[in-house]
């Protein structure tokens, strides 16, 4: 998905899950929310810069941080797995669980670590929760790119098997963007008015919110026709087609 359609969904799923955790604590709740959409916008290696100074500028800058300080880990661990050698703004590096594990570990490190070098202690709780933003956009972002026709590999580098939906996000004519958008609106705004009324118990209402962002993300797959594909490593042999498979088998060269 481009960068507008990462953070509005993004910044939604974190206000439905944060509110429930920080109903009352304005601060806290931003931080997260600022969290989640820098972690949204952090895989985006392939990004180019802007012509025009903007919000796609900001996010440009943040995915800097992936291509200077994470991309040249996730090198090196493309090249011992196998043999591979990419350029540090291929996204199938930072569009996988290896590569926001790594994003999230360097951003979870430089964070706390003046803390531990210097002992100070405890971490502050708005540091926390901005960290877990960041971990949060992250994960929202491989959710989301699973519903495009690209799609990501989840377990890039030791496998090439890619989880694919059919939007295309630069097709206007293709409204299923905007429902999910809708929705997620919708769910978002019913939870931060339900919590702050305090209409429900503090358990019930971490209950209803992880009951909405299940909703929303289910809604998206459904609706993305999310589906597996397997593909093979250099060198491997092609397993033979069953036709009993709900997945697709394919292989790269």
């Amino acid at each position: 998905m481009i960068t507008r359609h990462h953070l509005i969904l993004v910044l939604m799923c974190t206000l439905i899950m944060g509110v429930a955790f920080f109903p009352s604590d304005v601060i806290h709740l931003g931080m997260l929310a600022a969290g989640s959409c820098a972690g949204a916008v952090l895989p985006d290696v392939h990004m180019k810069k802007p012509k025009q100074a903007g919000l796609r500028t900001i996010a440009f800058y943040l995915s800097r941080f992936t291509v200077f300080f994470c991309s040249p880990v996730l090198i090196r661990l493309c090249h011992a797995v196998n043999g591979l050698s990419l350029n540090p703004s291929d996204k199938r590096l930072s569009h996988s669980v290896p590569g926001i594990v790594i994003i999230g570990g360097m951003v979870a490190g430089i964070s706390v670590a003046p803390f531990l070098l210097f002992h100070l202690t405890p971490v502050p709780p708005l540091l926390i929760a901005l960290v877990a933003g960041v971990l949060a956009g992250l994960t929202f972002h491989l959710i989301q790119d699973s519903c495009t026709r690209k799609g990501f590999s989840p377990l890039f580098p030791f496998s090439f098997m890619q989880i694919s939906g059919s939007i295309r996000p630069c097709d206007r004519s293709d409204t299923r963007i905007a429902k999910f958008q809708f929705h997620h609106c919708s769910m978002a705004a019913a939870i931060v008015v339900l919590h702050p009324a305090e209409l429900l118990p503090g358990s019930t209402s971490v209950l209803l919110s992880l009951l909405a962002l299940c909703s929303c993300i289910a809604m998206m797959i459904w609706l993305s026709d999310v589906r597996i594909e397997i593909r093979h490593l250099p060198g491997e042999k092609a397993l033979p087609a069953d036709p009993d498979l709900k997945i697709s088998l394919k292989k790269t060269e």
